[in-house]
């Protein structure tokens, strides 16, 4: 049905308002800060939760240069050069992917199929090779 129903039937599971989660639309938990100690705690939770990378950089390169090994060794004779390139420009953006971080809104939201972006445009895909090939044989150019 496409619709999560919020229950707290465990005491593990964080207490919500349910006014308050319709009216704001979001992630939201409630808890009762009574000492410094709970404070200190829930701001560094929450200076963590927005100030994380997507991905680290030195993280993203070390899982494109694992990628770049696992190729093997080049065969002239098994393999285009266009079709490895496009073998390691898959397994580096795999490599990348399966080291990034998911928050459960991302997670919920591929569970239950719902759109991940949205635009007030529709665009169009461009085949940049084919459309260069055919401006080149159009007006051919020695620097192509």
């Amino acid at each position: 049905s496409g619709e999560i129903d919020l229950k707290c039937l465990d005491g593990m599971v964080n207490h919500f308002n349910e006014t308050i989660l319709t009216a704001v639309r979001c992630n939201m938990d409630i808890k009762f800060i009574a000492s410094g100690e709970s404070a200190k705690a829930i701001l560094y939770y929450i200076t963590d939760y927005i100030s994380k990378a997507q991905l680290k950089a030195h993280v993203a390169y070390a899982a494109l240069e694992l990628a770049v090994r696992k190729l093997g060794q080049y065969n002239a004779f098994d393999d285009e050069i266009t079709l490895r390139a496009k073998h390691m420009l898959q397994k580096c953006a795999h490599a990348m992917i399966s080291h990034q971080e998911l928050s459960s809104q991302q997670v919920m939201s591929y569970l239950l199929e719902l759109e991940d972006h949205f635009t007030s445009h529709e665009f169009k895909n461009l085949f940049w090779t084919t459309f260069e090939a055919n401006v080149n044989s159009q007006d051919p150019s020695l620097e192509c």
